[in-house]
C-alpha cells in the first residue's frame, strides 16, 4: 500500500467530490433545473427504492378505501408503469450508496 501525505489525499477527495457536483448539476441542469428555487420545489427527498418512494406518496395522498385504479399493490410496477414519467431519479451518489434521490419533473 502507497503512503500518500493526507495533502495529496484531501485533493483527491475534494476533485473527486468536485467532478460529481459538476456532473449532478449537469444532469439538474438537463432536466431544467437551474435555480436554488427550482431544486428545493422539485426535490421530494432521499429514498431506499423508486418502491419506498412510491409507497409514501401513495399513502400522503390516498386512503386505502379511495386508490385509484392505477395504483398497484406493487409498488414498484406502480412507479414503472405510473409514477416514473412524471419524476426523474439521481442515484449516482457515492457518500449514500444504496439511495435515491427523487425530483419532480416539471
Amino acid at each position: 500500500m502507497t503512503n500518500y501525505p493526507i495533502e495529496s489525499f484531501q485533493y483527491k477527495l475534494l476533485a473527486e467530490g468536485y467532478k460529481f457536483f459538476t456532473d449532478f448539476v449537469k444532469e439538474l441542469m438537463d432536466y431544467g433545473i437551474e435555480t436554488v428555487e427550482q431544486f428545493q420545489d422539485c426535490y421530494q427527498g432521499k429514498f431506499d427504492s423508486v418502491a419506498q418512494f412510491t409507497e409514501q406518496i401513495i399513502n400522503d395522498c390516498y386512503t386505502p378505501t379511495d386508490l385509484p385504479d392505477w395504483v398497484d399493490v406493487n409498488y414498484q410496477s406502480t412507479w414503472d408503469r405510473n409514477l416514473r414519467f412524471d419524476y426523474f431519479t439521481f442515484d449516482n451518489v457515492e457518500s449514500e450508496a444504496g439511495y435515491v434521490h427523487i425530483f419532480n419533473n416539471y
